[in-house]
């Protein structure tokens, strides 16, 4: 903590689900490194993960999240938009999908570097 800084912790006890919404296109190499640190580094473990596909058109793109898909993870959902680019519909689309009492909307092109991210923003 830098001087001068505060944070704080609110100490909430509940443990509320979190719906994090990936939007995407092609884009493997970002998607796989956000996906990953996303699973890798968040100590909050109450979240799911929705990444909207707005169609996909390199093969390892789409074969890569075929295969995620077909590993039906609980904590893991690929949604397909097969619709014109509109960052508004995709969110919306995806957030009536969403089973969490908070949606998080992120970019496919972060990365996450600190375990207590999501317990910070919640």
């Amino acid at each position: 903590m830098l001087p001068g800084r505060y944070q704080i912790d609110y100490g909430h006890t509940s443990k509320p689900l979190v719906s994090v919404i990936i939007p995407t296109k092609d884009q493997l190499p970002m998607l796989q490194r956000c996906v990953d640190t996303l699973i890798e580094k968040t100590s909050y473990q109450n979240f799911e993960v929705l990444i909207v596909d707005n169609d996909s058109e390199t093969a390892e793109a789409r074969a890569w999240l075929d295969g995620l898909e077909k590993m039906r993870l609980a904590k893991i959902k690929v949604l397909r938009y097969p619709y014109p680019f509109n960052y508004s519909a995709i969110n919306n689309f995806a957030a009536s999908q969403a089973s969490g009492d908070y949606l998080l909307l992120l970019n496919n092109d972060t990365a996450i570097i600190k375990d207590d991210w999501l317990d910070s923003m919640l």
